[in-house]
């Protein structure tokens, strides 16, 4: 619980430091709306204008080489193991109205692994998102742009019966679904733009392989900066972090299967009206009883 306050203490700091240096500093041109990708992970606030939308492809190319273990420590995964994986996903918006708009994301994966001399592939579909945002109040001259989210995370990715020679690469999804609701903050200083959110989940019930699973409720935050010059080039970081709660297995909670980590993706991009590109690098700063990951993202932008 302390962990979930003080999240939505640096949530509310963020917002607190950006409206303080938005009044510190001149009136920014009203017209400046510099197009990106935004950042990898972190909401945008502003919406779709009205029937208008964009698609946004995602390339992720991971390497797991460690993990962190229930103290927060750096441990080998194996010395003989290796395991990779390559994400291919497509995020797409579409206004409804000029204050409301539906989100969709869909993720194919592909994870490679090898243990000694034994090596595996799959590729399957993962979970899949929907999303429906509204606006709850516009950018003014000292206040960002806040927008408010219902989320719901679907079951789409394999879950259960793992083959014995796929070496776990088969299982790309949870099982549960998963409702989340969410705030987010975009505050334009230029050249700067900020973002911030939080997002609160509670997974429903699953059963994986005949076992009663109940995966604790996890809370999603992240912060951002983009900064932009004149030529379209614009350069990006961002923290992002998870908090997750124990799991619970036929009513039995399970030890060491609280998950929290946070990392930051440093990134350089480049946007005009129709289009946006993005390339950003992930690494990890800290964790618990998770796999780090290191990795490469490329993610395009088109609008309609």
């Amino acid at each position: 619980m302390r962990k979930i306050w003080f999240i939505l203490m640096a949530v509310v700091a963020f917002s607190l430091i950006g409206a303080a240096v938005s009044m510190a500093e001149e009136k920014a041109d009203a017209e400046w709306s510099p197009n990106s990708v935004g950042p990898v992970t972190a909401w945008v606030a502003p919406l779709c204008d009205a029937k208008t939308g964009y698609v946004i492809p995602r390339f992720y190319f991971t390497n797991f080489r460690k993990q962190y273990d229930n103290s927060g420590n750096k441990e080998s995964i194996g010395d003989d193991t290796k395991q990779a994986q390559q994400q291919q996903m497509i995020f797409a918006a579409y206004g409804l109205t000029s204050k409301l708009e539906l989100d969709a994301q869909i993720s194919l994966v592909e994870n490679h692994a090898t243990i000694g001399d034994q090596s595996a592939s799959s590729t399957g579909w993962a979970d899949s998102y929907l999303y429906l945002r509204y606006c709850l109040a516009p950018e003014q001259d000292n206040t960002p742009c806040i927008t408010g989210m219902l989320q719901l995370k679907l079951p789409t990715g394999k879950y259960q019966d793992a083959a014995a020679d796929k070496l776990g690469t088969d299982i790309i999804g949870t099982g549960s679904t998963d409702l989340g609701v969410g705030i987010v903050a975009t505050k334009k200083i230029k050249p700067v733009i900020l973002h911030g959110d939080l997002s609160v989940f509670h997974p429903f019930k699953a059963t994986v392989d005949s076992v009663k699973i109940q995966y604790g409720n996890y809370v999603n935050y992240d912060l951002a900066a983009e900064y932009f010059l004149n030529n379209g080039i614009n350069f990006m970081a961002e923290l992002n972090g998870l908090w997750q709660g124990k799991e619970e297995d036929d009513g039995v909670t399970i030890d060491e299967t609280d998950v929290t980590y946070l990392q930051l993706a440093p990134g350089i991009g480049y946007g005009n009206e129709k289009f946006a590109a993005l390339l950003a690098y992930q690494l990890p700063l800290s964790g618990k009883n998770t796999v780090i990951n290191e990795t490469w993202v490329l993610n395009f932008l088109f609008s309609f």
